[in-house]
C-alpha cells in the first residue's frame, strides 16, 4: 500500500516506464486539513475530463463557465509554465 494518497498515484499501463517519484514537497503541511480539503474540491472542479490533470480542455472549460473567452496563448501559457517547473503527464 502506498503512503500517498490515490489522487497522487501515477497510475501506468503494463509494459510503459514508470516514472520515478519526486520526493514530496511538504507544502501540505502549510495548511490545514479543511484548506487541503478545499484544494482538492476546486482541483475536481477545474479537472473537467477526471484524468487527475489539468489540460488546455480543463482550461478552456472551466474559463468558458466563468465567462472569459481566453486566446491559445492565455491557454497554454500557465500548462507551459508547469512543464517548465518539472509537472509533466506520465505519458509525455
Amino acid at each position: 500500500m502506498s503512503k500517498y494518497p490515490d489522487y497522487l498515484t501515477v497510475k501506468t499501463n503494463k509494459g510503459q516506464k514508470s516514472r520515478a517519484r519526486r520526493e514530496p514537497s511538504g507544502v501540505f503541511s502549510l495548511f490545514q486539513a479543511p484548506q487541503i480539503q478545499q484544494f482538492k474540491e476546486a482541483f475536481q472542479l477545474i479537472d473537467h475530463d477526471k484524468d487527475g490533470w489539468v489540460n488546455e480542455s480543463d482550461l478552456k472549460e472551466i474559463f468558458t463557465s466563468l465567462g472569459e473567452s481566453l486566446t491559445r496563448l492565455e491557454v497554454y501559457l500557465p500548462l507551459i509554465v508547469a512543464f517548465l517547473q518539472g509537472y509533466h503527464h506520465p505519458d509525455e
